[in-house]
């Protein structure tokens, strides 16, 4: 991921910049009562920083989910939301969701066994964990055992006419797949050239073969565009990672107990609509499977050149496959609070401002992740932004809620959950606002995402941005789409917006600390998301985001 481009909006200095400042202010107060005004004054950089200071602190070891410095988190985030006001809106009359998480590790009983026939003799090969297979994070729980058909991609794409299912039967078989799609590396392939499809995912992948009968799936490396075919050069995308293999493997070293072995985590019975077991296989082992008369390579190059199937079945081959994983539960929690609407009808109608407030823990030499920016400096920004609207006298005619997100750097898994299970009807949750580092870089930029596919809640901002805040808005940030808390809100049709001040070296390491945030910046961001909040919250009747 890139650094956004540093540039500056102001280029000129002196009489004429100060007179463009008075004049912007001049015509940002007169659109709001003073009430407003005095309250978005309210939310400063110093109060901002100073939860900060403590969020990204020793005292919460770098706010793992599931471990000791997340609970000092909670503490503090919900002890100042006692001390704004905000009405606790989780479950009980508590301020908390609690968020059904699990941890999914390798067990004793995950097998891969092939079964051939030689000359009318049966030959048993038992493959060999981590070396030849490896299941995927996805994977159902299940064992199977089935013949074997080569299914090319694994694609069935109606648009490009094209079906790698269109010359087998899959029903009753476990099927094997290569990776990603039909010329890779070519700009004009019909696959959205050399990006990645909807096509190309596991998941597309592992749905499409259940659509076809399929029992069970196979995956591996393709070889045309790939040299290393083994389980080790899958990475880390490949879901094959299983860091109870690495700390295995680790288990003589001298610093192992400094070491961090991150642990997977799921949505306790959210299986992705996967019914069959689904492993990654070795390249070799593959080619095995295939038999001599046909090679991986040979097949691929046949395909990538035709865009046709060479889709086959491998007679006389069968294949075990048995998936169960060990799983130990997560405490984990989102964090909801309240600010009641005015308005007899519209308070029944949302808006939400929210942050994920865990980080990533610590690193391998035992030095914990502070996450100043990630994101301690949304989550500062949402507590200051509650204060601001509970000390209001004017209320919003809308309830706006304050979300603080567990486990985004899980995947995503607080906010999935919560529009899986929200505290407040999401059909009446006309927009979301998501703060997710906005502490950093350029002092007079901003990204923002939410541009092209909601342009009315967009415009809302831009409008009060060049009256306010005055940002260069970025909208780089689109490539982010998928990596952060507003894209399940997506997912779910809820409008949403994204401010991301862009990446930098620091993240993800212990140097994204407090004295590295810029002050004015996450003060001029969260008065930015005050007055949005205020104009969303009091959009007329009737008025609809979405479209």
């Amino acid at each position: 991921m890139r650094h956004f481009k540093k540039t500056t909006i102001f280029r000129k200095a002196g009489t004429f910049a100060f007179i463009m400042v008075f004049f912007l202010v001049s015509a940002a107060a007169a659109d709001y009562p003073e009430d407003v005004l005095k309250a978005k004054r309210s939310v400063t950089g110093h109060m901002i920083v100073s939860h900060i200071d403590f969020l990204a602190s020793k005292y919460c070891r770098g706010r793992e989910t599931g471990e000791t410095g997340m609970d000092v988190a909670q503490k503090y985030i919900t002890s100042v939301l006692s001390g704004t006001g905000a009405t606790p809106a989780g479950e009980m009359g508590s301020f908390f969701q609690k968020v059904n998480l699990k941890t999914v590790s390798l067990s004793d009983s995950i097998h891969l066994r092939i079964e051939d026939h030689i000359n009318g003799t049966p030959l048993i090969q038992n493959a060999k964990l981590e070396w030849d297979y490896l299941p995927i994070y996805i994977s159902a729980e299940k064992e199977v055992t089935a013949p074997v058909v080569f299914a090319g991609y694994g694609i069935t794409a109606p648009e490009h006419h094209y079906d790698d299912y269109k010359t087998i039967d899959a029903g009753g078989k476990i099927v094997l797949v290569m990776r990603h799609e039909p010329g890779e590396n070519d700009d004009n392939s019909p696959f959205d050239g050399r990006k990645n499809s909807k096509h190309g995912t596991f998941m597309a992948k592992i749905l499409n073969a259940q659509e076809h009968g399929a029992v069970g799936i196979l995956f591996v490396t393709d070889p045309l565009n790939h040299t290393d075919l083994s389980l080790a050069g899958a990475g880390f995308l490949s879901g094959t990672d299983w860091p109870s293999l690495r700390k295995k493997r680790m288990k003589d070293d001298e610093d192992l107990r400094y070491m961090k072995f991150e642990k997977r985590m799921r949505i306790v019975g959210q299986d992705f609509d996967v019914r069959i077991p689904a492993m990654h296989i070795d390249g070799k082992l593959a080619n095995t499977l295939l038999g001599t008369g046909h090679s991986l390579r040979t097949l691929q190059e046949e395909i990538d050149k035709t865009m046709k199937p060479r889709s086959l079945s491998l007679t006389g081959k069968k294949v075990f496959m048995e998936v169960y994983f060990k799983t130990e539960p997560v405490k984990a929690c989102n964090i909801v609070a309240k600010v009641e609407g005015s308005d007899p009808v519209l308070e029944d109608e949302a808006v939400i401002v929210g942050a994920h407030y865990d980080h990533e823990g610590k690193n391998n030499n035992g030095q914990f992740y502070p996450g100043a920016d990630d994101n301690a400096s949304g989550t500062a920004a949402v507590l200051e932004l509650a204060r601001a609207f509970k000390n209001m006298e004017t209320k919003p005619k809308r309830t706006i809620l304050f979300i603080l997100f567990t486990a985004e750097e899980k995947g995503l898994l607080g906010a999935r959950f919560y529009v899986d299970n929200p505290l407040f009807p999401l059909e009446k949750t006309i927009a979301y606002i998501n703060l997710d580092m906005i502490g950093r870089n350029d002092i007079d930029q901003m990204g923002v995402l939410g541009k092209y596919q909601y342009p009315k809640l967009f415009n809302i901002i831009d409008r009060i941005n060049k009256k306010t805040a005055n940002f260069e808005l970025n909208f780089n940030v689109d490539e982010f789409i998928k990596n952060s808390d507003h894209f399940p809100f997506m997912r779910k049709k809820v409008p949403s917006i994204f401010f991301n001040s862009g990446m930098h070296d620091e993240l993800h390491t212990p140097r994204d600390t407090v004295d590295r945030i810029i002050r004015e910046k996450v003060e001029k961001a969260a008065q930015l998301a005050f007055l949005t909040l205020w104009e969303t919250a009091n959009l007329p009747a009737g008025t609809d985001l979405r479209k």
